[in-house]
């Protein structure tokens, strides 16, 4: 893991186990509803301590540093140690002593298309994905800071297919895929900046389930699972392009529980 020069908080990282870490970006996926949650993600970074039970303290990051009061749905950590934020007000990039802010700007095509983010996400090549709900998608070039949107388009049925991106996920093979909150599911091609869609049809019965998701994932066999929010599980083939459903069965105590279904994760040994 690379850290800018004189980088305080990322830095005390690398004493850390790879299971706190990995407990710190589960966390990060979840939306954080306020500063104290923010603050607790911090002190585990910050504080290496507390894995052998000594006494820690808080420090706080707040508007002195340029943390307006704001929800935080989603962060990650980029190739290059900075923190990321989306918010319901804008892109946030911490650097371990300030935030820069990144919003919406009329008058500027090259700036991000809204200032509501649901979901983030930082390719294998370092560029980092904005979900916005109103905006579509964006992708972020930090080393020229232009943002590229790519939105619904009535007439052109290529176009992203519903400008509610709620969940991104890249691949084993570094192939892009959008959830949206009532488009379906869309694979990014990145040679013509087109998007293929895969849409509920209630008269092919293979097709996805539902249109609106919530998580993306990928098991070892190269299926992407989709958790949907109301039409249950999916399991997504890419090699046929044929839906597994798993839906909630009331007669059947062995079925998913809920239709609803929140994040999907695959743990240490594979399982999804």
């Amino acid at each position: 893991m690379r850290f800018p020069p004189n980088y305080p908080i990322l830095n005390k990282m690398k004493n850390i186990p790879l299971k706190v870490k990995l407990s710190i970006n589960s966390v990060l996926r979840k939306p954080v509803r306020s500063t104290l949650q923010l603050l607790f993600v911090i002190v585990i970074i910050m504080t290496p301590s507390l894995l052998f039970g000594q006494n820690y303290h808080f420090d706080r990051i707040s508007e002195r540093e340029g943390l307006s009061k704001r929800t935080i749905t989603c962060g990650l950590q980029g190739q290059n140690g900075f923190m990321w934020f989306g918010t319901e007000d804008g892109l946030l990039q911490y650097d371990g002593y300030s935030f820069k802010e990144f919003v919406f700007n009329p008058d500027d095509p090259n700036s991000l298309s809204s200032n509501l983010i649901y979901s983030l996400l930082e390719d294998r090549n370092g560029i980092l994905w904005i979900g916005t709900v109103g905006g579509g998608l964006n992708r972020f070039n930090p080393e020229t800071g232009v943002f590229t949107r790519f939105q619904h388009d009535p007439n052109n049925p290529l176009s992203l297919s519903h400008n509610g991106v709620i969940s991104l996920f890249e691949d084993s093979i570094g192939r892009i895929w959008v959830g949206t909150e009532g488009g379906g599911l869309n694979l990014f091609d990145p040679l013509g900046h087109i998007f293929i869609h895969f849409i509920h049809n209630p008269e092919y019965p293979d097709s996805i389930s539902f249109n609106s998701m919530w998580h993306l994932n990928e098991d070892e066999d190269g299926n992407i699972w989709i958790s949907t929010h109301g039409g249950g599980l999916n399991i997504l083939d890419p090699d046929t392009g044929i839906f597994t459903h798993y839906r909630h069965d009331p007669e059947d105590p062995t079925s998913i529980s809920s239709d609803v279904v929140g994040p999907v994760f695959r743990d240490s040994k594979g399982n999804t």
